[in-house]
Parts: structure tokens; sequence; C-alpha cells
């Protein structure tokens, strides 16, 4: 038993890089997003890089266009997930309620009512100017 569930961990650490780092053109593997995602929904920081505020989190749900705009979740690292959390945190108050009840009854952070999940595979020392070649996708949140 405790194989398996080492094994099905592995799987689903391979999965979550593949989700956003995945290359179909590379062992198997299927696109993920980094591959995906069309520039136009994309936010590319400037060349050293730009904090996380609200305002770009409302830009970034602004380029969902799909299902009339409606955001099923954000993804992000946890250091993105701290920033959020601080930003949460300077607005005053005794507790971060910025919160959705999944339908297991866990709570989710969440902004603007999406729920916000954490993947540490979306890398974090990636700029504009050092994405590889053929894609588009360096350092977007």
């Amino acid at each position: 038993a405790v194989q398996i569930a080492s094994k099905a961990k592995h799987v689903g650490r391979i999965y979550q890089h593949m989700l956003i780092q995945g290359d179909d053109s590379a062992n198997g593997e299927f696109d993920g997003l980094a591959v995906l995602c069309a520039s136009g929904q994309k936010i590319t920081p400037s060349t050293n890089g730009d904090k996380l505020d609200f305002d770009m989190l409302d830009a970034l749900s602004d380029l969902v266009t799909a299902k009339d705009g409606a955001l099923d979740y954000f993804l992000m690292h946890a250091r993105e997930r701290r920033a959020y959390r601080a930003l949460l945190r300077g607005l005053g108050g005794a507790a971060i309620m910025e919160v959705v009840e999944m339908p297991s009854g866990e709570q989710v952070l969440a902004y603007s009512g999406t729920p916000v999940f954490r993947n540490d595979f979306i890398p974090q020392n990636v700029s504009a100017d050092d994405a590889p070649a053929g894609r588009d996708h360096g350092g977007e949140h």
C-alpha cells in the first residue's frame, strides 16, 4: 500500500508539471498551459517582474472570454499565493475571509469568488526575455 501511494503521488507530480510545462514533442507528453495559452491571454511582466496586485488579477480575469468570462479557478505558485495573502492582510481586519467552500466542504482561498489553487511547477525564474525559442510564455501570472 505504501508503494502504491508513493507511485500515485509521483504520477500526480508528473501531471502537475505537465499541466504547466508539458510539450507534446517530448516523450509523449501533452501540451501544457505554457504552450496552449495564446499570447493575448497572458500578462507579461516588465523585465524585472511585477508585484502581484489586485489590478493584475482583475486584468488576468478580463482576459478570459470563454464561458462568458466565467473563471473556474486561479492556479498559482506558492510564492504568488503568499503575495496574494499579503495583499488581503494589507486590507485590514482580523481574518482572511476571501474563501469559497468546495463541494467536499473544504474551504479554499479565493479571489472574487474564484478558487485559488497551488501548483509549484509554475516556473518563477523565467522572464519575458528568457522564454524558450518558439514559445510565448515567459513570466506570466
